[in-house]
């Protein structure tokens, strides 16, 4: 079930705009299913990994594998 997806990381294959949501692709099918919708409280672009960490409906939620690596370290 959806304990399944939690914590896979997928590629985003269309970003979301506006009320649209992205399109991710997991490597090796999920739930019956390669591509799944997704929404994404960070900005995330096309070719960037993804981790689940919901799923609500035929929705993925996810996070950017990217955050907290940036170019910009923090200095503490």
């Amino acid at each position: 079930a959806r304990e399944a997806v939690l914590g896979e990381t997928a590629m985003v294959i269309r970003k979301p705009k506006g009320d649209r949501r992205g399109e991710l692709r997991f490597a090796v099918p999920m739930l019956g299913s390669e591509t799944w919708s997704f929404i994404c409280s960070a900005d995330v672009e096309v070719g960037e990994r993804v981790i689940v960490r919901e799923v609500s409906g035929n929705t993925m939620i996810v996070e950017s594998m990217q955050r907290g690596s940036t170019n910009n370290e923090r200095e503490d």
